[in-house]
């Protein structure tokens, strides 16, 4: 029992409150190790997004700091990493349910952004994710439609993968049902095009070995791409 309790205390105190439920369903169902593996958390009634966080570990996410290369390749073997086209349909909004975010800092968010068929990557910064999930429910005027409309799924996108790959049980205890990463960079080298709001060198790609050009459509395009 006390190992249980340390173990809520653990996820709260990294997650914050909202976590609590997920905590609580940990110890109703008598799992005794946040490590527990993807087949035995399937069994409760967990979130494809919490199923990825207990299987990598709360210890993991709790104790990398951004910039570990470690959580995020755990996070691609879990198969939670969005390909460059993937993101493009959530971004055209082609994938109900789904949106993609962009956690980098204004700047670099403004120097190098995705946009598709009009419709651009949410822009939410270092937001709490649970604001971000509020603030999309307090657009809905109707309360009938709010369970429609809440965006179940998110895929999260920072420059290389690091800081985004260190948010994701946060969004996962937020309540998103599931929640994968993506980066800047694999949307550049998919030779995906880039806008910008000031100048593309402040989206920090060339430091990364990705140096930008702009094209006749106006678009930024990695040089290495024809």
């Amino acid at each position: 029992m006390k190992n249980i309790i340390s173990q809520i205390t653990d996820i709260v105190s990294f997650c914050g409150v909202r976590a609590l439920r997920y905590a609580a369903l940990i110890a109703f169902v008598g799992i005794p190790q946040l490590n527990t593996t993807l087949a035995t958390a399937s069994e409760t009634a967990l979130s494809p997004a919490m199923q990825t966080v207990i299987e990598i570990a709360q210890d993991e996410f709790r104790g990398f700091m951004p910039g570990n290369k470690e959580l995020l390749a755990k996070i691609r073997a879990a198969n939670k990493f969005a390909s460059a086209d993937e993101v493009e349909a959530i971004v055209a909004g082609k994938k109900p349910g789904w949106v993609a975010a962009d956690v980098r800092n204004p700047k670099m968010a403004a120097g190098g952004y995705i946009k598709v068929d009009g419709n651009r990557m949410l822009r939410v910064g270092r937001q709490k994710p649970a604001s971000i999930m509020e603030a999309n429910l307090m657009k809905i005027k109707d309360k009938k439609e709010i369970v429609k409309a809440a965006p179940k799924n998110i895929v999260i996108l920072c420059r290389g993968g690091k800081r985004s790959a260190f948010d994701y049980a946060s969004y996962a205890a937020a309540g998103f049902h599931d929640v994968k990463l993506s980066t800047i960079m694999e949307w550049v080298k998919s030779c995906k095009p880039l806008h910008t709001d000031s100048t593309i060198e402040d989206a920090g790609l060339k430091g990364k070995g990705y140096n930008m050009i702009q094209r006749k459509d106006g678009q930024y395009y990695w040089d290495q791409c024809k």
